[in-house]
């Protein structure tokens, strides 16, 4: 896949300090954190990433970045790295400052593929970045990424579901899998994807993509069968 994936879990009063010759993205899931680097402090607090947009650090590999639980629990992080040798300034970024976080989906197929799009960044404003990255979250019952969808890289899918004992399936080509609260997922390069959510869950994905080397933002492709539900004045059951 080219990315490492970990979640960080730090104890109240605990610190762990970021270090890993790469570039490197941290998005807190839940707690009250404080971000230090070269002579910057930011603090950040997020109950759950269902109901609250992103707060998120980015740094390169040149970077030393701690991570200081400051709160009155433990909190959890996403830390997702991968190879760039370039150097760039580190960026906290906060909600305002995402790329794009819209509802979509709620007018097309009944509001069936309703979900919460969290985009971070992209090479139009980190043009030095490897990473593209975002969460999603899904409606109860609804499917994300449908039409199913393909790009020339490869991506990684991590999953929270509320309640816990929630769950949905992930669509990889003609195969699909069960995904639990908690479980990641690896789609490989040029493999057609969409998942859907279970009735009465919400579910939240953290994506994550190593873009090509080619200075270019990615490029998606929808599969030609299924694209025309997409198109303006399609017709669907019971109409059909």
């Amino acid at each position: 896949m080219g990315l490492n994936f970990a979640i960080l879990k730090l104890e109240q009063k605990t610190n762990y300090c970021l270090s890993l010759q790469k570039e490197t993205l941290a998005v807190l899931l839940n707690g009250s954190i404080t971000y230090t680097w070269n002579n910057h402090i930011r603090k950040v607090q997020r109950d759950n990433p269902f109901h609250e947009s992103p707060s998120l650090m980015h740094f390169d590999g040149f970077t030393e970045c701690r991570i200081i639980n400051d709160g009155d629990i433990a909190c959890e992080i996403i830390i997702i790295s991968t190879h760039n040798s370039r150097h760039f300034d580190a960026k906290f970024f906060l909600p305002e400052d995402l790329a794009s976080q819209e509802i979509v989906g709620e007018t097309l197929l009944d509001g069936k593929t309703k979900r919460m799009k969290r985009v971070f960044f992209d090479r139009s404003n980190r043009p030095e970045t490897n990473l593209f990255c975002g969460e999603l979250v899904n409606f109860p019952g609804c499917w994300a990424c449908f039409p199913p969808h393909l790009h020339t890289e490869p991506e990684i899918y991590y999953y929270r579901f509320l309640p816990e004992m929630g769950y949905g399936f992930s669509e990889q080509g003609d195969e699909v899998f069960k995904v639990k609260h908690n479980e990641l997922v690896g789609i490989p390069d040029g493999k057609t994807h969409s998942q859907v959510t279970a009735p009465g869950y919400a579910g939240y994905i953290f994506w994550a993509q190593r873009l090509q080397d080619n200075g270019k933002n990615i490029d998606y492709q929808l599969v030609d069968e299924h694209a025309w539900v997409e198109e303006p004045g399609a017709v669907f059951f019971p109409n059909r």
